[in-house]
């Protein structure tokens, strides 16, 4: 049996100047290819094996989808340690503080977005040696490290041992552990787990199906399917996912439209980004120029996926929100409006927020900039 990184090591030699990976960090996606992710790997990897990572060890790591997830996840798998993947939909002070403390994670790996959380629960987690982190920031706390820094690290030990990472990664077989993966079932809640895998099964609920090579495609689940005025149904989940996952600015979106003219949002920020990016054009996220500032980025980071924006061919622009509500706080399990399995409740959601949707059909609400928007960004 092959190991993942066998299999990386062909695909290098067979594809060596391909697009491997892409990543859009202008105006535009940039390709990354295979020869150059193995070297950037490998200064990746050198750099862990300096900070002290050894066979075995378990590195956590939570992040948004980018190229320097997969340069991280194959550095982990090269040192022989062990990768433990990590939701970024976790809620720090419960399952994320969980999976963390029960893998045993010594090291973690994390983006600038995410670091808040972690910073939130790490004195609770006496074991952590190292926090690498992948956006440059401002100061580091203790046991913090720019990832800049590990690569530097990394040179200096290729340079003086050009075969390190060779001579570990040769000695890892197919029996050798690649990562500890929780699965949206595996909980601190023993109830919650035994309610979502029973007999061997793990039901989901999800739609989907199967091509005519034996591949299952997800795409959607049931439950969610919402409704347009002209009775088309379509699933919401790949443009929360979608919008979510493109913009720093947006940490949870639902969509919502029952046989209504047009669909709407509840949207829940990330503060942090807003306030980065209100500060750099010198206004305060407490002002009201800065709360329109924040609400017309919001909007706009929205609007990238309708007509004339970067990812306007991705959906339907009628299944595109045509307004949006920003909610003062997140979807969590504490507020019951998510699940022990990380999926949001639409129907309590639906229920909770009955008056902010309805106000999204009227023309004060389908403005970004309204009352009840302006007092929930802050």
């Amino acid at each position: 049996m092959k190991t993942i990184i066998q299999l990386f090591d062909e695909c290098v030699t067979k594809y060596s100047n391909n697009p491997f990976l892409w990543e859009k960090k202008t105006d535009r996606y940039e390709p990354f290819t295979y020869v150059q992710t193995k070297e950037q790997v490998y200064r990746f990897a050198a750099g862990l094996l300096q900070l002290g990572v050894k066979h075995n060890d378990k590195v956590a790591l939570l992040s948004e989808g980018r190229n320097d997830w997969i340069i991280g996840e194959l550095a982990i798998l090269h040192t022989g340690a062990v990768n433990v993947p990590l939701s970024v939909k976790l809620e720090e002070r419960n399952d994320l503080f969980f999976r963390l403390q029960h893998s045993e994670s010594e090291y973690i790996i994390v983006s600038g977005r995410q670091l808040s959380k972690i910073r939130l629960i790490i004195g609770d987690l006496p074991f952590v040696k190292k926090i690498i982190i992948f956006d440059e920031q401002d100061a580091y706390l203790d046991n913090e490290i720019p990832l800049s820094e590990v690569y530097y690290m990394g040179d200096n030990k290729l340079a003086t041992d050009p075969e390190c990472i060779i001579s570990i990664s040769s000695q890892i077989d197919g029996n050798s552990f690649a990562n500890i993966s929780y699965t949206a079932g595996t909980t601190d809640n023993p109830k919650a787990t035994a309610e979502t895998i029973r007999d061997g099964w793990l039901y989901t609920g999800d739609t989907g199906y199967m091509d005519k090579d034996g591949f299952l495609y997800v795409t959607g689940r049931l439950k969610s399917l919402l409704i347009s005025n002209n009775g088309e149904k379509y699933s919401p989940e790949g443009i929360e996912e979608a919008i979510t996952a493109s913009s720093r600015y947006i940490d949870q979106l639902m969509l919502y439209n029952n046989q209504n003219p047009y669909t709407v949002a509840l949207l829940v920020p990330n503060r942090e980004s807003l306030k980065s990016y209100v500060k750099s054009h010198h206004l305060d996220l407490n002002s009201p120029e800065g709360k329109v500032k924040a609400l017309n980025l919001l909007q706009d980071e929205v609007h990238q996926y309708k007509k004339g924006g970067t990812y306007s061919d991705k959906f339907p622009h009628c299944w595109l929100p045509a307004a949006i509500a920003v909610l003062s706080e997140g979807f969590t399990e504490q507020n019951g409006l998510m699940n022990s399995t990380m999926k949001i409740i639409r129907n309590k959601i639906i229920e909770y927020y009955d008056d902010r949707i309805k106000y999204l059909y009227s023309p004060e609400g389908k403005n970004i900039v309204n009352d009840k928007n302006m007092k929930a960004v802050n």
